[in-house]
Formats: structure tokens, C-alpha cells, sequence
């Protein structure tokens, strides 16, 4: 039996968007497969970023302006406190949406976070994780539990978070990062920035996850201190074919900017949904230059492989 939602939401849930003005090259985009893809969107959008917003008011987002850029999370911490929902969904202006959303999952989760207070967040990506408790809930639908001691505790890809939950964790790991600051030093002997990263790089005491290309993603075990009382839930992952993001409520491939860049697969799928992006030519300039690059970083480690040009 199909159920049929309300036009409007009821739920107490926004969907949050930020960006920094270097990536707003990337946003008509953004929007326009948003639209294409989740039409019956009943979820109100927050748009925060500094810059010239007013042009994307045309999208039906609500702007939340700031006059200065204070930085990836700082951003996020301070279009948090702005909002008057209890739940959001955090979104990236590079999560390209390129199927159609599952509208009526979504608001089951949305449903699922109100009902139960000790679940702190729902992940919308399903994950593959071994010996973890299985949760049921109305409808059918099972979650499983995150682990305090497996991976993907945290992650900035698409997930619905209590909104407390989402900021206690956000000013810990800024507070943290800015007391690391003081004392970690960049090669050059001055202060490293108070980042997330410097945190994840500079801090061996830290509970976190450490990645191969020490990104912040799949870290953050110091929620589960912060936060023992509560459940962080995901989907299954299925036994489909197709690549797991497709899988997801929301169908998006992770990661659609690198570097400042289009990654390839972004590419490909603006030029399949007929999509120009003005930044194009010198995204080809940047493509030619990063092979050049690669090439010569090649070749020096060839050189150092075969001793060649060495002394004898």
C-alpha cells in the first residue's frame, strides 16, 4: 500500500546547505538536479554562505546570509544555531544528486528520529558492518547500530541528526582543534590552523579514525563519549548490483569536488543531464595541468628508484 504524505511537512526537520564562495561555481548546478530529483521535497531548505546569495532565492531556498566566510566548520556550527528546527539534514553543495530521492524513506526517517529520543542521528548511506545490532521499526524498515568501536561513527556525507547532538560535537571538535592549534607547528615553525584536521593530524591521543588521506570522514569515536546515551543508526546495505550510493534515499556519488576541481564522474553527469557549468575551460586547463604534475612526480620517483642522475 502506497502512503501518501502531506504537501507540507509536519515534522520538525530542515534540510541545512552550506558552502564556501569559492564553490559557488558549482551551485546552479547543484540545484538544478535537486529539483530534477526531488521534486516532492516537503522539507524546508537552508542556504548558508557568504557572498552574493540573493540570485539562488530563485531555487525556493531560505538564505542564511553571513558577511565573512569564518571557515567549513564554523560555518556550520553558526547556520545550525540559526535554524528554529530540532532535526537537520546536512548537505554539501558538491553532493550531486543524480536519481530519484526515496521522498517517502526520507520522512520515515525524519519519523523514526522524532518517536525515539535516544537515536542521535540516522545515516541515509547504507553501510556494510559486521556483529552490530539490529533495530525494526514501523513500516518495515530495519536500521542497524554504529558501533563505539567500528568505523563511520561520523561523517559529513548525508545524514539526519539531532540538532544538540550535531552541535555539541561540532564545538568540541572546534574547541579541540584551536587548544591544538597553540602547540602544533607547521614545517615552517608557525601555529597550525584550529581545524578539524589539525586535530585529526597533530592530536595521537584522540579516539578518532585515522584514514589514509586524513580527511575527517568515517572519524569522530569521541561521539560516543560525548553522547553515551544515544543510538547512532544506517540503513543495511543491500544485496543490489548497482554501486552503493544509488542505494541511498538520497543517490548522490561522494565527493563531487576535489581539490577545488569537478571530478571526473561529476563531469560526466553534467554532461549527461545536459548541464553547463561556467568554470568548464579551466577545468579542462586544471585536468591538463594535474597531469603535467603527476607526470613529473613520476618521473622523480622513477629517478630515485633507478638512481638515476645519482653520483656514483
Amino acid at each position: 500500500m502506497i502512503k501518501h504524505w502531506p504537501a507540507k511537512s509536519s515534522f520538525d526537520t530542515a534540510i541545512l546547505l552550506t558552502s564556501a564562495v569559492r564553490y559557488h561555481f558549482v551551485l546552479d548546478a547543484f540545484f538544478t538536479l535537486w529539483q530534477r530529483y526531488w521534486p516532492d521535497c516537503s522539507l524546508p531548505l537552508y542556504f548558508a554562505s557568504a557572498g552574493p546569495v540573493e540570485k539562488y532565492k530563485k531555487y525556493g531556498v531560505k538564505l542564511l546570509a553571513i558577511e565573512k566566510d569564518p571557515g567549513f566548520i564554523e560555518l556550520i556550527i553558526w547556520a545550525l544555531k540559526q535554524l528554529p528546527q530540532n532535526q537537520v539534514l546536512l548537505f554539501q553543495d558538491d553532493f550531486f544528486i543524480e536519481a530519484p530521492v526515496d521522498h517517502a524513506r526520507m520522512l520515515d526517517y525524519c519519523r523514526i528520529l522524532q518517536d525515539n529520543p535516544d537515536v542521535g542521528s540516522v545515516k541515509l548511506n547504507p553501510l556494510n558492518l559486521k556483529d552490530t545490532t539490529e533495530y525494526s521499526f514501523d513500516g518495515g524498515i530495519k536500521l542497524q547500530a554504529i558501533r563505539k568501536d567500528g568505523r563511520y561513527p561520523f561523517s559529513f556525507q548525508t545524514t539526519l541528526w539531532r540538532k544538540d547532538v550535531l552541535v555539541g560535537f561540532l564545538e568540541h571538535v572546534q574547541a579541540r582543534s584551536v587548544k591544538l592549534s597553540k602547540t602544533a607547528k607547521t614545517p615552517s615553525g608557525a601555529s597550525a590552523p584550529g581545524t578539524f584536521r589539525t586535530w585529526l593530524n597533530r592530536d595521537s591521543t584522540s579516539a578518532l579514525y585515522r584514514n589514509r588521506s586524513g580527511n575527517p570522514e568515517h572519524n569522530g569515536q569521541e561521539l560516543f563519549r560525548l553522547f553515551p546515551d544515544y543510538r547512532f543508526l544506517a540503513p543495511l546495505a543491500s544485496n543490489s548490483s548497482s554501486p552503493g550510493y544509488l542505494n541511498s534515499v538520497i543517490p548522490y556519488k561522494p565527493t563531487g569536488v576535489e581539490c577545488g576541481k569537478l571530478t571526473r564522474h561529476s563531469l560526466r553527469l553534467f554532461r549527461k543531464e545536459k548541464i553547463n557549468v561556467s568554470t568548464g575551460y579551466f577545468q579542462r586547463e586544471s585536468f591538463l595541468t594535474d597531469l603535467i604534475k603527476r607526470g613529473v612526480s613520476l618521473s622523480r620517483k622513477l629517478k630515485r628508484v633507478f638512481h638515476i642522475g645519482s653520483k656514483p
